[in-house]
């Protein structure tokens, strides 16, 4: 029989308690084959779902259940000894209090890995602090040296942070997968979203380890400035000026926007970086004159690595991406990304575990099914569902 080739992931059961700390972890589990089940307390299902939302949560199926009432946290750890994975986002000490922390939960089941996602991890001196992806990227260090130089710290856009977080969480589960997969073990995961951000600071960290710099904001140049963000007529370039110098300056001077800079003196490397403010001046009037896409064109004619700095619109437009299939629209009718991991696709044999019971399928009541699972009637769940704990 040939080999059947699926997900690496395809047998694990993931639970996930909704919150957009961990939704990203979730997601990508989810894309690497794993079933995963949002467990959402009632009532917070969304009845006109976001764009965010949707990505975040396409494929996964949803439960509603009430952990914070007694009912509902006593079917919560009768599911867990069905699942390999739990994923939480709660404030610390939260799932202790309610007797479903991991101490408990490794008790119904032996061999579960838990992944908490929190501000300042579980055991250090901050652990009962609030925080945010604001928070985060602040005490984290990411905010610090992004911005203007002579204007405030900003703290990135949209939800990275918590994606970082999530994907932290994610390679810990593969991990541990890999590290227990012969071995009836558990694993409780620490993850720090300050430690995610500190650690993912690039430059910033390695330098202050080696050379004792503390680098600060500067706007849309390259620590080392190898590449600069400067704005055109519609938008912003991302453009490298110094690896084509004598031939940037020379399309410039074509246009009558050169300035200074074909002066002999502008050939020795120090003597620009020396003048890096007059540069940017002179080269940010010319790239103002321009469109952003017709300086990519021309630039990538002559094999210079520029790019368009590009918002969402232009991205689900973009020839690239429809070229390479990487959009498709889910019967939602919104559209999302499918995304594909290198090595996601492995082939079947006995290191793998067997599947225990197939997934809902689809149009299947997956609340229904749940609640099956767990022996309960249908006049027990129509009672819970009436106390709201379901």
């Amino acid at each position: 029989m040939p080999n059947r080739q699926h997900h690496a992931l395809e047998c694990i059961k993931v639970l996930e308690l909704a919150g957009e700390t961990v939704s990203f972890c979730g997601k990508l589990l989810i894309d690497l084959g794993a079933r995963v089940t949002l467990v959402q307390p009632p009532g917070s299902r969304q009845a006109c779902p976001d764009l965010s939302h949707l990505y975040l949560h396409a494929g996964k199926s949803g439960i509603t259940l009430d952990i914070e009432h007694p009912r509902g946290r006593e079917l919560f750890l009768r599911l867990a000894p069905e699942v390999d994975v739990v994923l939480e986002g709660l404030p610390v000490q939260a799932l202790d209090d309610m007797g479903l922390g991991y101490d408990t939960l490794r008790r119904h089941n032996p061999r579960l890995i838990m992944v908490s996602i929190s501000g300042f991890g579980l055991n250090g001196p901050r652990r009962h602090w609030r925080s945010d992806s604001v928070v985060a990227a602040a005490t984290g260090g990411w905010s610090y040296v992004t911005g203007a130089p002579d204007g405030p710290p900003l703290a990135p856009p949209g939800t990275q942070v918590y994606c970082l977080g999530g994907l932290n969480g994610a390679v810990g589960v593969l991990l541990a997968l890999r590290k227990n997969r012969d071995k009836e073990t558990w694993e409780h995961l620490d993850i720090s979203l300050q430690e995610c951000v500190a650690s993912s600071l690039d430059h910033v960290l390695a330098r202050h380890l080696s050379e004792g710099v503390v680098p600060t904001r500067q706007g849309g140049a390259h620590w080392n400035h190898s590449f600069f963000v400067l704005p055109c007529r519609d938008g912003h370039i991302h453009l490298t000026p110094f690896q084509q110098w004598e031939t940037l300056v020379e399309w410039m001077d074509g246009e009558g926007m050169a300035a200074d800079l074909g002066d002999d003196k502008y050939l020795d490397a120090q003597y620009r970086l020396d003048h890096l403010p007059h540069i940017l001046e002179v080269i940010g009037r010319w790239t103002k004159t321009h469109g952003k896409d017709e300086l990519f064109e021309t630039a990538r004619s002559m094999r210079f690595p520029w790019a368009p700095v590009c918002g969402l619109p232009e991205v689900l437009a973009s020839p690239q991406l429809t070229a390479r299939g990487f959009w498709e629209t889910h019967a939602t009718g919104a559209t999302m990304a499918e995304l594909q991991f290198p090595g996601s696709a492995v082939r079947q044999d006995d290191s793998l575990p067997a599947c225990k019971r197939p997934a809902p399928k689809p149009g299947q009541d997956n609340q229904a099914v749940f609640m099956r699972q767990l022996g309960l009637s249908q006049a027990q769940m129509d009672k819970l569902s009436g106390l709201g704990v379901i």
